[in-house]
């Protein structure tokens, strides 16, 4: 059996879905299974085991002819392909016409209205701020045949463990880290801390006047005065602004302030992360990353709702403003200004890290 799975981004929902790959191994043990996924954010899975092939998708065009040419060359590609089965774990129009006009005889996808009709095997979308966004791709997988189920009563149970690979990208993170961090003493005593400081969408973003804050405490307090800190920042390129900002804020004492904003790779964050004490940013794809390299991951959550959309991780702690009850919301407007992400102390957040720091040292 030829298998096609569709997730075509962002960053923390294809993390989100990794559990639902494994899953789909599980279930389908000797299908071929291929992914069609945005060519920007191939390197988060393909050294995923679950996964057999890549259909990369890099849709550029800047017109509406031009991108509807490369659909219709992408949908040929798909088709030559002849699978016996897709599975849409993204949902949108697009998507759903191309397992629609795939050629396959099995096509699961959710019953969103307008697009639903284009499935044979059809889930129904979870109630907003319920399930969560893992949980909700496992259970596409329930709509199966009853003869491809196999052990797929093992679902409801099933581990939400995210994966990422990326040994292809620890050459570029060696390098990276070579010319910038600390050698300074034992590596007993040096310790990396890494922030993601701006996330694609402002209502996500804490000031960096509280990262350099936050900082600041790291340097200072006596329980991490035996490391040397190496506080690495994270982002996009034009991020540059707001690292100069908190650099002008922060006083280093036996720790080092380091840019990494558009040097490295989603391969190389991982990476980064996995060699990292303690990661902190708003809920974002940076945060995901971190989480499934399974080190302390401390999210700032606004708007959004961390029971669905928090990593499911042992590793991961939640920080929010709880006396506001009009969050989680729809996270487009407010009247308030996002003051849920705005209150958020960094206080609150340097002893979070402090307490799961100093745990992690004493188990």
């Amino acid at each position: 059996m030829k298998v096609l799975l569709i997730r075509l981004r962002s960053i923390g929902d294809i993390i989100q879905c990794t559990p639902a790959f494994a899953a789909t191994r599980e279930l389908l043990k000797n299908a071929s299974i291929d992914l069609m996924i945005d060519e920007r954010f191939a390197e988060l899975v393909i050294e995923n085991p679950s996964i057999d092939g890549f259909l990369l998708y890099n849709n550029g065009g800047r017109g509406f002819f031009e991108r509807l040419k490369y659909d219709l060359n992408f949908l040929k590609i798909i088709r030559k392909r002849r699978y016996d089965m897709v599975i849409d774990f993204h949902g949108i129009p697009k998507t759903a016409w191309f397992s629609y006009l795939s050629g396959a005889k099995i096509r699961l996808g959710y019953n969103y209205a307008g697009r639903g009709h284009l499935y044979n095997r059809r889930a129904e979308p979870p109630q907003k701020f319920k399930v969560h966004s893992a949980r909700n791709q496992i259970n596409l997988l329930k709509v199966l045949p009853n003869d491809l189920k196999g052990a797929g009563d093992f679902l409801d149970d099933y581990k939400l463990r995210t994966y990422i690979g990326a040994r292809h990208s620890e050459a570029e993170l060696d390098a990276f880290l070579s010319g910038n961090l600390d050698a300074a003493g034992s590596p007993e005593s040096s310790m990396i801390i890494t922030y993601h400081i701006t996330p694609s969408n402002n209502f996500k973003k804490w000031h960096s006047s509280n990262y350099a804050a936050l900082i600041n405490m790291c340097e200072r307090h006596p329980a991490l005065s035996k490391f040397n800190v190496n506080h690495v920042i994270i982002g996009r390129a034009e991020d540059e602004i707001e690292f100069d900002k908190i650099e002008a804020a922060v006083k280093t004492v036996k720790g080092r302030l380091i840019s990494a904003c558009g040097k490295l790779s989603l391969g190389a964050v991982y990476n980064l992360a996995k060699k990292s004490s303690c990661f902190v940013g708003p809920d974002s794809g940076p945060l995901h990353i971190a989480a499934a390299a399974g080190i302390l991951t401390i999210g700032l959550f606004g708007p959004t709702n961390i029971e669905t959309f928090a990593p499911p991780s042992e590793n991961f702690r939640g920080v929010y403003n709880p006396e506001l009850t009009c969050r989680p919301c729809d996270q487009k407007r407010c009247r308030n200004g996002f003051k849920c992400l705005k209150t958020i102390k960094a206080s609150e957040v340097f002893y979070t890290m402090l307490k799961n720091i100093i745990e992690l040292n004493l188990n």
